[in-house]
């Protein structure tokens, strides 16, 4: 499995994540709940995955606060 690398809680993270993932990746500093509608908000980008499932690129960890804050 390729990995990138992170600054964030882990050195190496997975290119695709779950919502929860991304939260946990994020430090918990926005909740599990925004998370998820943000996504479907289109607001953090993701793919869906099967009927239900979202997997977030790891890249939206750094791109998704650059864009609202207008950078």
């Amino acid at each position: 499995m390729i990995r990138h690398r992170s600054t964030l809680s882990s050195p190496y993270i997975k290119p695709l994540l779950t919502t929860t993932e991304f939260h946990a990746e994020l430090g918990g500093a926005v909740g599990l709940s925004n998370i998820r509608r943000l996504v479907r908000e289109g607001k953090i980008k993701s793919i869906r995955a099967g009927e239900r499932k979202r997997l977030i690129p790891a890249s939206e960890i750094h791109d998704w606060p650059a864009r609202e804050i207008g950078h």
